[in-house]
């Protein structure tokens, strides 16, 4: 026992020597630290808030459902996006339009008019379509002779309408019938009817015509000057013929020579 004391007295020594004076003492007999000097003083921070949690809003623990074979949904497992049906963009079509034609500068000049009849001027003596053959009767007559054109012998043109025309209105008579005729077949005028004043007329050589229109009574009305004119028919009144104007100043029968083209 005495050489265990000795021992921790020359341990002690030791560390005395060694420059463990700083370290407190350690008392052999009591296991009891004494600082051997006063500590240093530390700062102390400063007290923060703490927060209170209520306790009462805390959400109740819920019983742990049943373990299965299926994992459960986390949030980090996310299910794929459903297609969603695209509208297709509305496209607004204009619709083509067709170049239009440059408006004209003036209108084109109409075509002029194709007869079926003509007047023919080379029968008449003064190269003239039409004379007049005064009488002292009172006769208001227009007699036609309408033959087709080329050389002679020229044959006569039949079934054409032919009219007495105003103002472009056809005229008619006291009864209100229209001054229309129809060329026919030829007829002779001897020389006992004494019509045509240009020619000589006997027996032997005579005059022929193959229409004749009475126009009295449009006289006697008061209308002398007029249009003698061809049409297509007595219920169509287009012109197929230049018209040629005459005019009863006096009594007697205008002679008309038209030719067929």
């Amino acid at each position: 026992m005495f050489k265990l004391m000795l021992t921790l007295c020359a341990l002690a020594l030791v560390l005395a020597a060694s420059g463990c004076a700083s370290t407190p003492n350690v008392s052999v007999n009591s296991a009891t630290e004494t600082p051997a000097r006063t500590p240093r003083a530390t700062f102390t921070p400063r007290a923060t808030a703490t927060e209170i949690v209520d306790v009462t809003n805390t959400p109740e623990a819920t019983a742990t459902s049943a373990a299965t074979d299926t994992p459960a949904a986390t949030s980090a497992t996310v299910a794929p996006a459903l297609p969603t049906a695209t509208k297709k963009p509305v496209v607004n079509v204009q619709p083509t339009l067709r170049p239009q034609p440059p408006a004209p500068t003036q209108p084109p000049a109409p075509p002029k008019p194709t007869f079926l009849l003509a007047p023919d001027g080379r029968i008449s003596p003064n190269g003239e379509p039409a004379y007049q053959c005064p009488n002292a009767s009172p006769v208001y007559e227009v007699i036609m002779t309408a033959k087709r054109l080329g050389d002679p012998p020229r044959p006569y043109s039949v079934g054409y309408w032919f009219g007495a025309f105003s103002g472009g209105v056809l005229l008619k008579d006291y009864a209100g019938k229209d001054r229309l005729a129809q060329s026919d077949n030829s007829q002779m005028s001897g020389y006992a009817y004494g019509s045509n004043c240009q020619r000589s007329g006997d027996a032997t050589s005579v005059d022929k015509f193959n229409g004749k229109l009475d126009l009295g009574d449009v006289v006697r009305g008061g209308t002398k000057t007029m249009v003698i004119r061809f049409v297509r028919s007595n219920t169509d009144l287009t012109p197929i013929s230049q018209g040629v104007t005459i005019n009863f100043n006096q009594s007697g029968a205008w002679w008309l020579y038209f030719g067929s083209q």
